[in-house]
């Protein structure tokens, strides 16, 4: 694909973004003493470009979850999120659909 084709790409879709913005229900029912965060890799094809915060939140309850904060990823119809152990994701979990491509989200 050329580069003018990306780009033509590019701002189709930067017009189509879902953007959210969730809470965690009750912020006082986080226990925090376990958190794991990390940041999104793009896919370095100077294309599918993605920037944010992902953290594992554990609630007092028992329940966890993995919360994303401050997504902002290239549009596209069915984006997906892959968590991998090494940067060339030679070994990974894929965790599903994204509800939007900005934002915050709980999943």
């Amino acid at each position: 694909m050329t580069q003018e084709g990306k780009e033509f790409l590019m701002n189709h879709f930067s017009k189509l973004n879902t953007a959210l913005d969730q809470n965690i229900s009750d912020p006082m029912d986080t226990n925090d003493s376990k958190s794991l965060i990390g940041n999104f890799k793009d896919s370095s094809d100077g294309f599918h470009k993605v920037e944010g915060v992902a953290k594992v939140v554990d609630l007092e309850d028992g329940k966890t979850f993995l919360r994303l904060e401050n997504l902002k990823a290239t549009n596209g119809s069915a984006l997906y999120l892959f968590l991998s152990t090494d940067r060339d994701a030679s070994d990974f979990v894929n965790l599903g659909r994204l509800k939007g491509n900005m934002g915050n989200q709980n999943n």
